[in-house]
């Protein structure tokens, strides 16, 4: 899990530092990166070169499928990396407790096999399509049922 935190703290640290257009033929100078540089928080900047530090030690392999994800996440809309980068953060000022407990829920989600997800998927966005009535009058329903089930096995 060490590295998984780590992989995406690189990713969003090189996002500070490398353009911010999805053009690959885009070359930054000197100055752009300086001012990438001085608008970061001291904690970012630490971040970063803390993670560059790390980064040496990591083995090659490593080193490869961080850079091969980092690709990945360079070619997403900078709409869409803003708003990842603000959700990282906020995890970031989650408790610990609770960042152990989601990652131990993504790990669960993924050893699910993909069928298995893409039907939870489904489901999740039936919900989100529901009304809040509608929500509200499900929940109660699954409610009755457990303690109904729960009755079922004292008895």
């Amino acid at each position: 899990m060490k590295i998984v935190s780590f992989a995406i703290a690189m990713m969003l640290c090189l996002t500070f530092l490398l353009p911010s257009s999805s053009s690959a033929n885009q070359v930054d100078t000197y100055e752009d990166n300086e001012i990438r540089w001085k608008e970061m928080t001291q904690e970012e900047r630490d971040a970063i070169r803390k993670s560059f530090k790390e980064w040496k030690h990591l083995p090659k392999e490593e080193r490869k499928l961080m850079k091969k994800k980092y690709k990945k996440f360079r070619n997403i809309p900078p709409e869409r990396r803003k708003i990842l980068k603000d959700k990282y953060r906020k995890f970031r000022l989650l408790p610990h407790a609770e960042r152990k407990r989601i990652k131990k829920n993504f790990a669960r989600w993924k050893e699910l096999p993909p069928e298995r997800r893409r039907h939870l998927r489904k489901i999740y966005n039936q919900w989100q399509n529901l009304k809040p009535k509608e929500k509200r009058i499900l929940r109660d329903r699954i409610k009755r049922d457990r303690i109904m089930k729960r009755r079922g096995k004292r008895d």
